[in-house]
């Protein structure tokens, strides 16, 4: 069995274009400065923290990147023998090109894999991995979910919350090696539908959604319970969230009660919608 994380870079989409340009947002020099700055802070040290280090990080690097950006990649992730760089034509373009990768990194014995997905902005608790490959077992089209995390908003005073739900962004998928889609063959909700079997981890929250100005799907979920402290050190990142008091905090998830019952009935309507 082999163990692939996925990151899709900067592919193009043509429905994501840069404020007044013609630009997809994949490729502009503004988004992929700010990208590249969020990644080096956030994700990546996130990963390079992993407790189990024995997995191959893909990332899809779309051919249009301009040649500066390019090479200030390459410069970031050289000399970190798990990850591998490819580069794509867009979105359409990734099916064929991750696909024929991970085929030529399989061994013989290597009879199902995993894939995971992971933004390029996303982070990981030290034990992602680990947790993964714990609850891995040889069953094909079986999704891993580790259900709970949660949101760091850099746009309301760097609060953290409470997030969880099923078929998330971070979930993975084991597959056949002789029948490789990949977890990105559907949209991460869509395997609610699609999977044969899914396996549900909720003992820690292994991972963060980071919502910040640029995000393209995600906004920060106010209704969420809010955390009083935080150590990001199990995250591999240093950052100093906002610290409340008891007093505080409980105050705060009182009043947004209602709001947390609206967002379960959203969540609730928005799986059984997007099948």
């Amino acid at each position: 069995m082999k163990h692939f994380i996925i990151t899709r870079f900067n592919l193009k989409n043509e429905d994501w274009k840069s404020n007044n340009s013609n630009t997809p947002k994949g490729i502009s020099e503004s988004w992929l400065t700010n990208r590249l700055q969020l990644f080096q802070k956030f994700c990546l040290p996130s990963v390079k923290n992993q407790s189990n280090q024995n997995f191959i990080w893909i990332i899809a690097v779309d051919i249009d990147t301009p040649i500066y950006f390019k090479n200030k990649i390459n410069e970031i992730l050289k000399n970190i023998e798990y990850i591998k760089l490819i580069y794509v034509d867009g979105f359409n373009g990734l099916p064929t090109e991750l696909n024929n990768k991970i085929q030529s990194l399989l061994d013989p014995e290597d009879h199902f894999i995993i894939t995971t997905r992971l933004d390029n902005d996303d982070i990981i608790h030290r034990d992602f991995v680990k947790t993964i490959q714990e609850l891995y077992t040889p069953s094909h089209n079986t999704i891993i979910d580790l259900k709970n995390g949660y949101q760091l908003s850099l746009n309301y005073s760097k609060d953290i919350r409470y997030l969880g739900y099923a078929f998330n962004p971070f979930i993975s998928l084991i597959e056949a090696s002789d029948d490789i889609k990949t977890v990105l063959f559907k949209e991460h909700i869509s395997w609610r539908f699609n999977c044969e079997k899914h396996i549900i981890y909720t003992k820690k929250r292994l991972w963060i959604q980071l919502i910040h100005s640029k995000n393209q799907a995600n906004t920060t979920t106010r209704y969420l319970k809010r955390m009083r402290t935080f150590n990001s050190e199990e995250f591999g990142i240093n950052i100093h969230t906002t610290t409340y008091s008891n007093f505080e905090n409980a105050i705060y998830n009182i009043k947004i009660l209602p709001y947390r019952l609206y967002g379960a009935i959203f969540m609730f309507f928005k799986l059984r919608i997007n099948k």
